[in-house]
């Protein structure tokens, strides 16, 4: 029985657990958190692609010509 209540304990403990628990939360307060979630995840990306754009427009520039 105590190799179970440990297994129990060690699942609660893990991060899928974590968010299944803010998901759940999240919905008894109606918020959307995995919508929530992809949302930031593509903001986060965009900007990322800017910058990443932004970086290799500057490498052109002081790309000696050849």
């Amino acid at each position: 029985m105590s190799e179970l209540r440990s297994e129990i304990n060690r699942v609660k403990a893990g991060r899928t657990y974590q968010l299944k628990q803010q998901v759940e939360n999240a919905e008894k307060n109606g918020n959307d958190l995995l919508s929530t979630l992809a949302a930031d995840l593509k903001r986060r990306v965009k900007s990322s692609k800017k910058q990443l754009t932004n970086l290799i427009n500057i490498w052109k520039l002081k790309k000696p010509k050849s």
